[in-house]
């Protein structure tokens, strides 16, 4: 125990943290805290892949994913050099 102890006191500047790592891993799991930061994080990760998605469309000629920086309006894919043009959406206010 007194091992322990001095590792927590130690943490995290110490030489060791592998009982700290366990003990705060076993709070998470235990109060089930672990399975809503696995879900948050897999939350933030599909808006992540969504968002790429957005900035990188397929090429409508070669169909490789091309960045689009959002302050463009057209870019050159580097795979074929296809020319894309960025759409425009107009919205009428009722």
């Amino acid at each position: 125990m007194q091992a322990f102890l001095d590792e927590a006191e130690a943490f995290p500047g110490g030489e060791h943290d592998d009982q700290v790592d366990a003990a705060s891993t076993a709070y998470l799991v235990l109060t089930g805290s672990a399975w809503r930061l696995k879900a948050q994080k897999r939350r933030v990760a599909v808006g992540l892949v969504e968002y790429a998605k957005k900035l990188t469309p397929p090429c409508p000629s070669c169909g490789q994913p091309v960045y689009w920086p959002p302050a463009t309006d057209f870019v050159s894919c580097p795979h074929c050099g296809q020319e894309m043009v960025r759409e425009v959406v107009v919205r009428e206010l009722v």
